[in-house]
């Protein structure tokens, strides 16, 4: 399958319904891994095709509407790599077919956008609200724009959150009578459209990186087998041959020459050393002697200062018992000497006069 050359199909190979299953082989892997450069030119290649046959169409209008519908998907996987003009009419016309492809529209649009400079980057989502908004395709009884436009009128932007949708489809008596897998495209429509639709995204990176191929499933690994010792032969080996090792050669012996042949060293004559001049002596200028005939002004004479002289004041000395003095005899006591004890009032007669 893989030497098919599209491009050098016939008119009559090109029409042949086993030529499309051969080509929808080669799809099986591109949509498996979601190969976005290989989606890109097989889709390329079916569209000139078609082109150059246009009477394919009227001769098998089944066979023409198979080779459309696969060269659509083939675009949505390479959703990225296509022109402004071409993914805007891709979500207008064919949004619902991505679902059957199983492409994530939204990695597909951040994908886009993150291909795109932060300038132009607004206008293009502008194109693809006007186009995901003029959608006519079918979900129900109604089309992908008049739900659009329901949504909007029940929920307002500045209002909206991860939940509208789900509570959309709660509320609605129309989006209630649905499927369950209209009901979520309904949902998915939904939110991208308020996340990357309505306000410019700031992408910086995609989710998911397109064109990766997966990892190889890993086998299982073959079990290495010993190596068998070789079995014993009943004859005798026959012995080797020494090896003789050639001998290095002897190293040359450098001879010394003779006293006679020594040049005679070469000595170069040291130059005279230069004697270093020394400094003049500078000469101190002499001060002025003094003139005999100017007379100095005399000296004020010094103020006398005051006597602040003042004599100590002496105290009498007061006799201090010594030890070595003996004290003074006591008196003895008299009683006739004894102060009479006077009973009754006293008269203080010294306060009289």
């Amino acid at each position: 399958m893989s030497n098919l050359n599209i491009e050098e199909l016939t008119k009559e190979q090109f029409k042949s319904p086993e030529t499309l299953g051969k080509i929808q082989e080669l799809t099986e892997p591109i949509f498996l891994h979601l190969d976005t450069k290989e989606a890109y030119f097989l889709a390329e290649k079916i569209k000139n095709k078609l082109e150059v046959f246009p009477e394919l169409e009227e001769v098998n209008p089944t066979l023409w509407k198979n080779y459309q519908d696969l060269v659509i998907q083939l675009q949505l996987v390479a959703f990225p790599m296509q022109s402004n003009e071409e993914c805007a009419k891709l979500i207008q016309e064919n949004f619902l077919e991505a679902f059957k492809a199983e492409v994530d529209m939204e990695n597909q649009i951040i994908a886009k956008f993150f291909s795109t400079p932060i300038v132009p980057r607004s206008d293009l989502r502008e194109s693809f609200q006007a186009a995901i908004k003029n959608n006519q395709q079918k979900i129900g009884l109604r089309s992908v724009g008049d739900w659009l436009v329901d949504y909007d009128t029940v929920f307002d932007f500045k209002t909206r959150g991860d939940i509208s949708p789900s509570e959309y489809i709660s509320q609605s008596q129309e989006a209630q009578a649905l499927p369950e897998e209209d009901k979520n495209k309904l949902r998915k429509i939904f939110h991208i459209y308020d996340t990357l639709l309505i306000v410019t995204p700031v992408v910086t990176e995609p989710i998911i990186t397109t064109g990766e191929k997966l990892p190889a499933k890993p086998g299982k690994p073959e079990e290495a087998k010993p190596d068998l010792p070789a079995a014993p032969s009943s004859e005798p080996a026959p012995p080797e041959p020494e090896k003789v090792l050639p001998s290095p050669p002897p190293a040359p012996i450098a001879e010394e020459p003779s006293p006679e042949e020594k040049p005679a060293p070469i000595t170069e004559p040291t130059p005279a050393a230069e004697p270093t001049p020394t400094p003049p002596e500078e000469k101190l200028p002499t001060p002025p002697s003094p003139d005999p005939s100017e007379e100095r002004p005399p000296t004020p004479p010094r103020p006398l200062k005051e006597d602040i002289y003042q004599e100590k004041i002496e105290e009498e000395e007061k006799e201090l018992p010594r030890p070595d003095r003996p004290s003074p005899p006591a008196k003895p006591f008299k009683p006739s000497e004894t102060v009479p004890k006077l009973e009754g009032n006293v008269v203080d007669l010294k306060s009289k006069k």
